[in-house]
């Protein structure tokens, strides 16, 4: 990071007690480096009269929120105390709450400020429910500007281990291993103020007081370079400026938080203090927008007596909703977009916090649980506020279907559908389509992109016949640039003979599609929308489901997915989802998938009982009256034997062996009964390749680790050295495959949810269980004492996969072989 050297020396020499002289210097050119403190500590000294009573929530829109309480109801204040709530950070598994508690004592007529880093871990008490046990982290910091004082302005948890506290007064970004309870390491960074991790690199950005900036990592022990994304490279004036210049960008306290940044790391919102507005931020480029703000520079639309000091925001994961902590106003506020990174359509205030007088409470840090259940918010009055999110009725947004297209159905409808549709292959497509369209797109990057002519563990040819075809569709065939580049060339082909034959459809022709379709998805998640339409593929007519990307294709994209796509572009097994085609004109990325009938694994084991009769505008659901009846005993093992042999074929067929990642009964596709009964293995969006520069002339084995950008899965079917060490290997999938099984035997589901939030795993609960008490009851009746005994063994099978030591845990080679005994043997 440039900066002013002078301003350096000043900062990071041994001497701090030229700081106040610094501050003196700094105010002027942005109020919010330490004007915020002040106003914390008028409203600590205004409000310890009323420390006995707390505020309370007022839930202004109804149906969107409810509230939860405060989860440090139990802790105890000592008397003549103020305590303000200022950032917040969950801890990757969500059990625990780290946050800051700022504390103002009155004794003797003499005030004391400190901060001290706390963590609230959850508790299951099953005579009470859910509890909190409060315990210290780091601290106690004196709030003055001495050598010995820290004001904490933000909280980061990097992995599972280590916690990044910003020091705004001291200009350090401090690292804390939470398990040790110290002090581990430190950078330097001018005046720091809060934190977001970037969801598809192994890097975070920090916002200060009048930039954005990036630390990329290589692991938490080497913090690299800093990188300015927005604002000026050295230390200016605080202002409110947009530009599309990354350097010309002027802030004032800009604050961000854990759910800041889009899913696919391309936009970051900020709720900028001082100026009293919401902005976005074009994360590769730098270019700033403001999209709301009140006062001088009113933009777009703004709440009911403006912004007063935003200080915090939550993006969820589709993109196409943002909640605004206002601090002083005490309100929490709900922007809509039009789609991801679009305009704002609609903002409310959905709900206020109100001191016992009436008067509204200061409210910070928001902080959303990864599955969107849960926001939790700090306050003036020492509360952690818990809110359940109702999901369906957040507001859902899409790129807009074709004119005259069916419009989207509620927001409820059809949520399974997104987890059948392989949102990984949309990785494996956005890749190519980077190789394909480079030149069209910003990028005109000369990087090799080697797609394989081969599958060389079979012996089936990759090329297309030529011939002529249906101007309507193309095949995909691969030849090489002048530059080295591995690009795509088109060729009219109406073969349906070749393998992994890639159709380019025009927009037109899928345009056309949607418009005749239906959109089955409400909310698609943070890639896109799901339409079930027909379409001509070779010389039939067939139904498909049509999955259309949200935004363009971008850099940051086209850097994640490349390596997928050198591994999976020759990927093929006959229990493995088929991709039939793509369109990529006007900027826009949609993919086609024949559509499965018959719904996914999740559907037929857990849905039965509850499904509401079907449609034939679902996908995956049947087109009869009745209700999708559960596998029986023998389509389960078909099933599981199915997928097994896919995951072997994965880990073990390949050159170049693949981790799943997700494999869950959600990514499972079903088709057919009894003995036609097929299973299909789908989204590889997070599927991790090992590369030849990964092999390096060493075998690969089940204990092997990958690096991975980024901790992604399903919980449920995460293994814990995954979750806690982000230690990802072949044995992952063993794991999850295993809880798969579990599922099969018991019905039940990967996490069982209690009322109060807190979650029971299966693959734990099976463990404390006979297996004959736990056999799903919807087939139990019907077993025979052969099948029974059966079932016992899978269950048995299933723990093993599911042993908490990776080393433990079979290969899927082992896992096929003990599958085909159990079926052999009964």
């Amino acid at each position: 990071m440039a900066t002013n050297p002078m301003l350096l020396r000043l900062v990071f020499s041994s001497n701090l007690l030229f700081l106040p002289l610094l501050f003196v210097f700094i105010t002027p050119m942005c109020v919010g480096c330490n004007a915020i403190e002040n106003h914390y500590a008028i409203e600590m000294s205004n409000r310890r009269e009323l420390q006995e009573q707390r505020s309370s929530l007022k839930i202004v829109h109804e149906g969107i929120f409810t509230y939860l309480g405060d989860i440090l109801s139990s802790s105890d204040r000592s008397p003549n105390t103020s305590v303000l709530i200022d950032a917040m950070v969950l801890s990757l598994d969500e059990r625990t709450v780290y946050y800051v508690e700022k504390t103002e004592t009155m004794v003797n007529s003499t005030r004391s400020q400190t901060s001290v880093v706390k963590k609230a871990e959850r508790l299951l008490n099953l005579s009470q429910g859910v509890d909190y046990n409060i315990s210290y982290v780091a601290g106690p910091w004196l709030n003055a500007t001495n050598n010995k004082s820290t004001i904490v302005q933000g909280l980061l948890m990097l992995d599972s281990v280590h916690l990044i506290i910003s020091d705004k007064l001291n200009s350090l970004l401090r690292r804390f291993d939470v398990t040790q309870g110290k002090q581990v390491g430190s950078r330097e960074m001018l005046f720091p103020l809060q934190m977001a991790k970037h969801p598809t690199q192994e890097a975070f950005f920090v916002s200060s007081s009048d930039r954005i900036i990036k630390v990329p990592l290589t692991r938490p022990e080497e913090w690299n370079e800093f990188i300015v994304i927005s604002g000026p490279a050295d230390l200016q004036k605080g202002d409110f400026v947009d530009s599309q210049n990354k350097s010309e960008v002027r802030f004032c306290a800009p604050h961000i938080g854990p759910q800041a940044v889009s899913q696919d790391g391309g936009l970051m919102y900020v709720a900028d203090y001082w100026n009293n507005a919401v902005r976005q931020v074009d994360l590769l480029r730098g270019a700033t927008d403001t999209i709301s703000a009140s006062g001088p520079k009113n933009t777009g639309l703004i709440p009911e007596g403006g912004f007063q000091n935003p200080n915090g925001v939550v993006l969820t994961a589709d993109g196409c909703n943002l909640f605004v902590s206002d601090r002083n106003s005490g309100r929490i506020h709900w922007l809509k977009f039009d789609k991801p990174g679009g305009n704002v359509t609609e903002l409310k205030t959905v709900a206020v916090l109100l001191k016992p007088n009436g008067s509204p409470e200061l409210i910070t840090s928001p902080c959303l649980s990864k599955d969107e259940q849960y926001l939790f918010f700090g306050s003036g009055d020492g509360q952690i506020l818990k809110l359940q999110l109702n999901i369906t009725a957040v507001h859902g947004c899409a790129m807009a279907p074709p004119p005259g297209g069916k419009t989207r159905t509620s927001h409820g409808d059809n949520l399974g559908l997104v987890l059948q549709i392989s949102l990984g292959v949309l990785g494996f497509l956005i890749g190519a389509l980077a190789c394909t369209f480079c030149v069209c797109f910003c990028f005109r990057r000369h990087s090799r992109l080697t797609v394989r002519q081969k599958d060389r563990t079979r012996n089936t040819s990759t090329n297309t016949p030529q011939g002529t075809g249906s101007s309507d569709q193309k095949s995909l065939s691969t030849s090489t640039s002048s530059h080295g580049l591995s690009t795509h060339k088109f060729s009219e082909s109406s073969s349906e003979s070749a393998t992994n034959v890639i159709r380019e459809f025009p927009l037109s022709v899928v345009q056309a599609a949607v418009e005749k379709g239906t959109c089955l998805t409400g909310k698609g998640g943070g890639y896109g929308d799901v339409y079930r339409a027909s379409l001509e593929v070779g010389r039939k007519t067939v139904d498909v489901a049509i999955k259309v990307m949200r935004g363009e294709l971008n850099e940051i994209k086209h850097r994640q997915f490349r390596a997928e796509l050198n591994a999976l572009s020759n990927v093929r097994h006959k229990n493995l989802c088929k991709l039939l085609g793509f369109c990529a004109e006007e900027g826009k990325c949609i993919l086609v998938y024949p559509f499965i009938e018959g719904g996914s694994l999740h559907d037929r084991l857990h849905d039965h009982r509850r499904q509401p009769k079907p449609s034939s505008d679902e996908q995956g659901k049947e087109t009869s009256d009745e209700r999708l009846p559960p596998p029986d005993w023998q389509e389960r093992m078909l099933i599981a034997k199915q997928i097994a042999t896919c995951l072997r074929y994965l880990h073990s067929e390949l050159e170049q062996p693949i981790v799943h990642r997700d494999v869950k009964c959600r990514n499972i596709l079903v088709q057919g009964r009894g003995k036609s009964v097929q299973a299909f293995l789908c989204d590889f969006g997070l599927a991790k390749p090992r590369t030849e520069d990964e092999y390096d002339g060493h075998t690969f084995t089940g204990n092997t680790t990958v690096d991975t950008l980024t901790t992604a899965g399903t919980p449920g079917y995460m293994p814990p050295e995954y979750i806690f060490e982000s230690r990802l290997t072949m044995s992952s999938d063993v794991f999850a495959f295993g809880v798969v099984l579990l599922e099969l035997v018991t019905g039940q589901l990967p996490i069982s949810r209690l009322e109060d939030g807190s979650v029971v795993l299966l693959s734990r609960c099976a463990r404390q269980s006979a297996a004959d008490t736990l056999i799903d009851s919807s087939i139990q009746s019907s077993l025979t004492p052969s099948e029974g005994k059966m079932a016992s063994d899978v269950m048995k099978l299933g723990l093993q996969c599911t042993d908490e030591l990776a080393r433990k845990r079979p290969s899927m080679k082992d896992v096929v072989f003990e599958l085909e005994v159990i079926m052999k043997s009964h």
